[in-house]
């Protein structure tokens, strides 16, 4: 019996509950692993997920060879391979704090009014310059990018640092400003290098905090007023705009380094405003009530952002 159990049963069992245990550990710490991958990506999951699944079989391995001479060198192998799993634990339970935190600052985000918005995504910032009054800010940022941004406003004692892990993600603080100029940035590395930087200007002229209309928050005509929109690599500036029925002018400016257009897609008998750079262009359409969505239709544009939304009322 001790012949069968040692030769036969042990050696079929152990493999099996194995398995068993890297299943149920894979099951129970998903969650630190999806949170893992919003935050660094798919290769510190790997690396997490071979390390526990290595740390238990090491541990079956160790604890089947019982009555056998454990030698110096498989007791450190063990020992390391202990402390591998305690550091993944560690940094999986930081994973899922973070992923707390974040969702603790999305649900607060949606009880406040933003007078500024600003969308990251990889890698760049498609509004890169604003303008608002001076006093109490509520700073928006939205990730639509597919990795972690931040938004830090230099030169602002006691300013919150907003950040997101990705895909739609959302925070937002409030900053004291005075009149100036502020640089606002990605502070993780490599990414204010690779373009994400922008201005932030603070003019007593500008609508208000609080009012609305501020440079984040869309834009608007009355009946007969021009529309004015700003495209860049790769946005429009304004997305959402607000206009009065009637014959409806856009004047497109091309502040991008390269070329754009804007078409109307509700419209087919709009002409399309198409712009080298640093140049500008309008065109009119006789707009209706209901909703339009324009776009820029250059290949690979109006995935990348390139559209917008323009209510007719």
């Amino acid at each position: 019996m001790k012949e069968f159990r040692d030769r036969v049963l042990i050696p079929t069992l152990v493999p099996v509950a194995a398995l068993a245990i890297i299943v149920v550990v894979v099951l129970n710490v998903s969650r630190v692993l999806i949170a893992l991958e919003e935050r660094s990506g798919p290769n510190p999951v790997t690396a997490l997920a071979v390390i526990l699944s290595c740390g238990i079989l090491f541990g079956f391995t160790y604890f089947s060879s019982r009555g056998e001479d454990k030698s110096p060198a498989s007791v450190s192998l063990m020992s390391v391979a202990g402390i591998m799993v305690i550091l993944a634990g560690f940094f999986g339970a930081e994973a899922i704090h973070e992923e707390e935190q974040h969702k603790k600052a999305e649900a607060a985000a949606k009880d406040v009014k933003a007078d500024l918005t600003v969308h990251a995504f990889d890698i760049g910032w498609k509004e890169k310059d604003l303008k608002i009054g001076p006093g109490k800010v509520n700073l928006e940022m939205v990730n639509e990018g597919a990795i972690a941004h931040t938004l830090v406003l230099e030169g602002v004692a006691g300013g919150k640092k907003l950040s997101t892990p990705s895909g739609g993600s959302k925070d937002i603080g409030e900053f004291e400003l005075q009149a100036g100029t502020f640089t606002y940035y990605c502070d993780i590395p490599g990414h204010r290098q690779g373009g994400m930087e922008g201005k932030l200007t603070v003019d007593p002229s500008a609508p208000a905090p609080g009012s609305g209309a501020g440079g984040g928050g869309g834009g608007g005509a009355a009946a007969g007023a021009p529309i004015d929109i700003e495209a860049g690599d790769l946005f429009f500036k304004p997305k959402e705009i607000t206009a009065k029925a009637g014959p409806v002018t856009i004047n497109l400016t091309n502040k991008g380094l390269i070329q754009h257009n804007l078409v109307i897609q509700e419209d087919p008998a709009f002409k399309k405003i198409d712009l080298a750079p640093n140049a500008s262009g309008s065109g009119t359409f006789e707009a209706k009530p209901g909703t339009y969505t324009f776009y820029c239709d250059v290949a690979g544009h109006r995935p990348a952002g390139m559209e917008g939304k323009l209510t007719v009322s």
